[in-house]
């Protein structure tokens, strides 16, 4: 397995730049009056800006549909692919896909719009702020190869940012296990919370079992 963001963007360290779209239709937050039209012209607004930032790569994230679900809705799934799609007309870089919390509608969205790799969690369960959280991992890996889309990489997220892990396994068997069980392309280790420094040093150590497997700094 080969470290599939390097090949991907052509340098050692790639910085992605995530941009966080607007409360979707369906979600608590959303803005029926502004609509779509405002939701895409945002994530327009952020893309560039990254983009004249110097980025390697984008994730798009519905980061604002708290409280998040493990399975959405079509509306987040149709609203989700036309966004991005309108954005990326204009992008040549690659990008991903977050689909909070549901990997799989994130495989869907990732595979109609050219999305590269997906962000979510593919191993484990935790409890937190979401509740439980089964993270339906078997079912993404087979929904991705009923689609043919074995180009879409997935990236575990190996902490949970509002949550705990249900096990008590080490952070290392946990990355070990996401890899050799869980067949994820990639894997990021984040802080405690949004907003929070992810450790260097649990960084460092995941590495160290990750072989070419990628490992990403996440939030902070």
């Amino acid at each position: 397995m080969a470290d599939f963001l390097r090949e991907l963007c052509g340098v050692d360290k790639v910085i992605i730049g995530g941009v966080h779209l607007l409360p979707l239709p369906g979600s608590p937050k959303y803005d029926a009056t502004a609509g779509m039209k405002r939701i895409c012209e945002r994530a327009r607004e952020d893309t560039m800006r990254l983009v004249e930032g110097g980025v390697d790569a984008i994730l798009f994230a519905n980061e604002a549909d708290t409280p998040y679900q493990t399975r959405v809705g079509p509306e987040t799934v149709a609203a989700m692919t036309s966004c991005i799609a309108r954005v990326m007309t204009e992008i040549a870089i690659p990008f991903g896909v977050n689909l909070l919390l549901d990997p799989v509608a994130g495989i869907a969205v990732a595979k109609a719009t050219g999305g590269k790799f997906v962000r979510g969690y593919f191993c484990g369960g935790y409890v937190g702020d979401m509740g439980i959280m089964d993270t339906r991992g078997a079912e993404a890996l087979r929904f991705r190869r009923f689609l043919g889309a074995e180009e879409v990489k997935l990236i575990h997220n190996l902490t949970c940012a509002f949550g705990v892990p249900l096990a008590s396994r080490d952070l290392l068997a946990a990355a070990h296990g996401a890899i050799v069980h869980g067949g994820v392309d990639g894997i990021t280790v984040s802080g405690q919370a949004a907003g929070f420094e992810a450790d260097p040093h649990s960084i460092a150590s995941v590495k160290q079992v990750s072989g070419p497997v990628p490992v990403l700094a996440g939030t902070g």
